[in-house]
């Protein structure tokens, strides 16, 4: 008569063991095999603290006939800035700075740049994965091409 088997009661845990091991490696050869992506952190620029502002209108003999009764030292329009951004040369955070441009669309720009070369007009920038003649009306007094 054989011997009986000691590590019968233990054979289907041995099997489930090897199993999960097996598993595991798996998963850990899938993880590992793909190139790890870059992460990309974007900081966004912050304005110095501006001096106290007075909201007082200013009197009216200091001032000057005609002009509008606004607070000093309130910020107004300013005049569009005469330099337009280079497509070519733009940073993300110059991106960013164009209304209607975060920080994904400034990225995807910045891709399509790596990908397809330079910028042949300013109406190439239409090609970039989301922005459409909306964004592009909005930007296009801003932007150039060199």
């Amino acid at each position: 008569m054989p011997a009986p088997d000691p590590l019968k009661r233990y054979r289907l845990y041995i099997a489930m063991f090897l199993l999960n091991l097996a598993l595991v490696v798996g998963v850990i050869y899938l993880l590992r095999r793909d190139q790890p992506r870059p992460v990309i952190i974007t900081v966004l620029p912050t304005r110095p603290p501006t001096e106290a502002v007075s909201s007082a209108p200013a009197p009216a003999s200091t001032r000057p006939a005609g002009s509008p009764a606004t607070p000093t030292g309130l910020p107004t329009a300013r005049p569009a800035s005469q330099t337009k951004l280079d497509l070519n040369s733009a940073t993300l955070e110059e991106l960013q700075a164009l209304p209607g441009i975060g920080p994904v669309l400034a990225q995807r720009i910045l891709d399509f740049r790596s990908a397809h070369g330079r910028f042949d007009s300013a109406e190439q920038l239409k090609e970039v994965r989301g922005i459409g003649d909306a964004i592009y009306q909005e930007i296009v007094d801003l932007i150039t091409v060199e």
